[in-house]
């Protein structure tokens, strides 16, 4: 866990501190790590759709793109 997140920090608070620390330590690995997470979310994207919940398919599907930005950009 990042020396900065408190230990009353929410699940949230702390993946996403350790991804802020994987992205210093280990670029290439946090990239993987965004690739994985990005296709997950396309799956899920497409499940939502699926379903007929196009509002969330389209969150899950433009979270996706950040995310994706985000690993080629590091």
């Amino acid at each position: 866990m990042s020396s900065f997140l408190s230990p009353n920090s929410s699940p949230a608070a702390s993946f996403l501190g350790e991804l802020s620390q994987l992205q210093h330590q280990n670029p290439r690995q946090f990239s993987k790590v965004l690739t994985q997470i990005t296709d997950r979310l396309k799956k899920a994207a497409q499940s939502a759709a699926i379903s007929g919940d196009s509002q969330k398919a389209a969150q899950l599907n433009q979270l996706a793109a950040s995310l994706k930005n985000a690993a080629s950009t590091s």
